[in-house]
């Protein structure tokens, strides 16, 4: 799955809104896939509470 925006005009996330965006998509999910996370950082965090939960999670940066 894709994510992609059909918004035209370019504004910034905040935290709060990346993360509930993330949770989204991580809960429709079969595998999950991050390019990088930085350790101790939220999306790591995510990436832990994912793979508790039973989903694949995969890092390109550890391959």
């Amino acid at each position: 799955m894709s994510v992609v925006s059909a918004v035209t005009a370019a504004t910034r996330l905040t935290g709060e809104v990346a993360t509930a965006r993330n949770n989204l998509i991580a809960q429709l999910a079969t595998h999950i896939v991050v390019a990088h996370a930085s350790p101790g950082g939220a999306l790591e965090g995510m990436c832990a509470q994912c793979q508790a939960q039973g989903w694949q999670v995969i890092r390109l940066s550890n391959m």
